[in-house]
């Protein structure tokens, strides 16, 4: 299925002979992606719902964790989830349908929703292949999609070989609601200083590179999840992130401060499901 063009020139953006209704599977709340697409849409003037993956992880402890690690990470509620996309679907047809990252949808609840006429997209921010999530349910899933969008262009010929959708690059942007300069006093720019910032999860890969660059004497300012688990990133780790910390970091990235040996230098932006810094592209 084609997708719709976008023209802020006309009123009602149309999608075939129906004008565009969007259906969002995907997270509000902090920087969630399917929060910043729901506010694109509002502003857009898209009549958009959204349906808040996290519904599908929910149910006891012990079912979450044996699904998760026996039946290779499936969400407790995949089916039940599934089922009620389905139903909403069913009830307010949405021409368009945007699941974000590892959507909780299962294989035949997309066949269902493609047979309704709705255009199926998914945008992958995370990596399907990483062993710590990969699925075979969502290998399955992706088949049935009508279009994938990955800010990766490393993994597009592997989603071409799993799935008929037309797949695309699309590369991080930024939410201008939660990301914008902020002015900073000079206690705050030594608090946040750094020569090179890194906000993202502690996934194995990533910890060559900040040991590499703390060895070599570059001071990282360093957030996310897992840092302290690593002897070479323990010292380096400051913690978790709020959106208005992360703006105050980023913003002493642009600002010279007094009595610093270097410079400031850019922000590393790393994309993860925990990362705050999924709406930021490296400028």
């Amino acid at each position: 299925m084609p997708l719709p063009s976008l023209h802020s020139n006309v009123p009602d953006i149309v999608y075939g002979d129906r004008a565009l209704s969007l259906l969002i599977i995907g997270n509000r709340g902090g920087t969630n992606v399917g929060g910043s697409f729901e506010r694109g849409a509002i502003s857009l003037g898209v009549p958009v719902d959204v349906l808040e993956s996290r519904n599908a992880m929910g149910g006891p402890g012990w079912l979450r964790s044996m699904k998760w690690h026996l039946l290779q990470h499936t969400p407790a509620q995949l089916a039940q989830f599934s089922s009620a996309v389905v139903a909403h679907c069913a009830e307010r047809a949405p021409t368009v349908l945007l699941s974000t990252g590892l959507a909780p949808l299962n294989e035949m609840a997309l066949e269902k929703i493609g047979a309704m006429g709705i255009c199926r997209c998914n945008y992958l921010t995370d990596d399907a292949w990483n062993s710590s999530q990969r699925s075979p349910w969502f290998f399955r899933a992706l088949a049935q999609y009508d279009h994938i969008f990955t800010p990766r262009r490393a993994n597009l010929s592997d989603l071409r070989s799993v799935s008929r959708a037309n797949v695309s690059y699309v590369p991080f942007a930024y939410d201008p609601e939660l990301f914008y300069r902020v002015s900073l006093d000079a206690q705050q720019k030594e608090a946040f200083v750094s020569d090179v910032m890194f906000a993202g999860g502690a996934d194995a890969d990533r910890v060559a590179y900040i040991r590499a660059l703390s060895a070599a004497g570059v001071r990282v300012g360093l957030y996310g999840s897992y840092w302290e688990r690593f002897p070479d990133t323990r010292a380096l780790t400051r913690g978790q992130a709020s959106i208005d910390i992360l703006r105050k970091a980023i913003a002493v990235q642009h600002c010279p401060v007094p009595g610093t040996p270097r410079q400031p230098g850019r922000p590393l932006h790393a994309n993860l499901r925990d990362s705050s810094y999924r709406r930021m592209h490296a400028g």
